[in-house]
């Protein structure tokens, strides 16, 4: 049956087949995943299924070049990027372990009690967050841990504390955001996720253009407060279409999941690998501004690294939030091989495309007559998206492994993985900051690079044993 769809509405058919799903399960077992137990994945499902994973991908980390960009145009567009970027980093740590209740969505969320398990465990991490954001923005706490600790230039300390407690506001969102669409995603419901990442950039676009020409505020300030009612609209998409699958697809309670693994505890010992390798990749940002900030040209590579960093992030994401396929189709060795030869694919294309725009003209128009950027920031920011050229193969190679280990619940893996890529990163900026006498954003590219191809080895190696490619471990 083929027609056209609310996003908010569940498909007759796909409904259809949930509840006879539903009306076996209280006879016997059954899955609640969005693909059968005998099934093989085929190469089109899973791209109907990542297609508006693709939408979010690019719609959601397009939020920050256009935010970079309007901040360029701000009154002191060096202060203004250096301070959105600072303060952005700062919160990566603190919000970073919300990310992972998307795999416990995507991997635990099989009926309604679980539901309402697992979004109590989401409110509960996403008022932490706030908590701890919000003593760092206060000024003497600010002050003391940005200047003093990490060494950031003093112009940027004045405003950077009202950013922060914009920034503290919106953590609170972020993790209902991700476990919903992790959610959404284990039902088959990626539809809504691209609405949401649409009407995100729309919000966070209208409400930028608005406050650099009208409000007398500083820029940052303002882009903190346009990320602020993105992800407000962003979760109430979700949200939506989320509690009516809870409504009418899930069971009270799924026989398939057993009891020892429904506890909190039980949760948590699926979520604190996956925090603490979320906590590490936080962690990641606030070490690379810290080594800029000593590193040769400071301001100038504090200002031109996110701008470079977020572009590559913007070809890259769609291939991060593929992992999500990767979890919910990834079963036994078979399964694993289809999953892998589609996340190659996905990968090789995503790094011809970024090849395309960082090798030819097309460089120099998006950061210079598009996103605003002049001068030595120019530059400097043309050069270090040149260097990440490949960046969004290895997130191709991350996603996969990392998601077939995760699948199979082997989580610890992955904070091992972490670790690994956070040596890789500390050995790499200490010997760029200590024998280079080149930019810093130079040293902090060349350093993340390295760091996430040992990451990339390590993780493959895991998976490729656990799913018989190599011997056991």
């Amino acid at each position: 049956m083929h027609y056209r769809e609310s996003p908010f509405r569940l498909r007759p058919d796909f409904a259809d087949a949930v509840t006879t799903a539903a009306s076996v399960s209280k006879n016997g077992p059954a899955s609640s995943s969005a693909v059968g137990p005998n099934d093989l994945p085929s190469e089109a499902g899973l791209l109907k299924l990542f297609g508006p994973l693709v939408i979010s991908g690019i719609f959601f980390p397009l939020s920050r070049p256009i935010i970079n960009a309007f901040l360029a145009r701000a009154e002191d567009p060096e202060i203004a990027l250096a301070t959105m970027s600072v303060t952005v980093s700062l919160t990566y740590p603190v919000i970073a372990p919300l990310f992972a209740v998307r795999q416990l969505g995507n991997t635990l969320c099989v009926d309604r009690e679980m539901y309402r398990r697992l979004l109590r465990i989401t409110f509960s991490l996403g008022g932490v967050a706030m908590v701890l954001l919000g003593i760092l923005s206060w000024r003497p706490i600010f002050h003391w841990f940005v200047g003093g600790v990490l060494g950031v230039p003093g112009a940027l300390l004045e405003s950077g504390p009202p950013v922060m407690f914009v920034m503290a506001l919106a953590a609170s969102i972020s993790g209902a955001r991700v476990f919903y669409q992790g959610m959404l995603v284990r039902y088959g419901r990626s539809g809504p996720v691209g609405l949401a990442a649409v009407c995100f950039i729309a919000a966070v676009s209208s409400l930028m253009a608005v406050g650099i020409a009208f409000l007398d505020w500083e820029g940052a300030f303002i882009a903190a407060w346009a990320v602020l009612a993105g992800e407000a609209i962003y979760l109430i998409i979700l949200w939506l279409p989320g509690r009516e699958i809870s409504r009418q697809m899930m069971t009270e309670r799924d026989p398939s999941l057993p009891q020892g693994q429904r506890t909190t505890r039980a949760v948590f010992r699926v979520f604190y690998p996956l925090a603490g390798a979320g906590i590490v990749y936080g962690s990641l940002e606030p070490v690379v501004q810290m080594s800029m900030a000593r590193a040769a040209e400071a301001s100038v590579s504090l200002a031109a690294y996110p701008v470079a960093l977020s572009l590559t992030w913007l070809v890259r994401s769609p291939i991060y939030n593929a992992q999500q396929v990767v979890i919910a189709n990834v079963r036994d060795r078979a399964s694993y091989l289809v999953v892998r030869r589609f996340m190659m694919k996905l990968g090789i294309a995503a790094t011809l495309l970024m090849g395309v725009i960082a090798f030819t003209p097309l460089s120099g128009f998006i950061f210079g007559s598009v996103m605003g950027l002049t001068g030595t920031v120019r530059e400097y920011a043309i050069y270090g998206f040149r260097l990440l050229a490949l960046a969004p193969f290895f997130q191709a190679i991350r996603s996969f492994y990392g998601g077939a280990l995760i699948a199979k619940r082997t989580t610890g893996y992955i904070q091992i993985g972490a670790l690994v890529r956070l040596g890789g990163l500390f050995l790499g900026l200490y010997v760029g900051v200590r024998m280079l006498e080149i930019a810093g954003v130079f040293i902090a590219i060349g350093a993340t690079i390295f760091a996430e191809i040992g990451e990339c080895i390590f993780l493959g190696w895991v998976a490729q044993r656990k799913f018989g490619e190599r011997p056991a471990l």
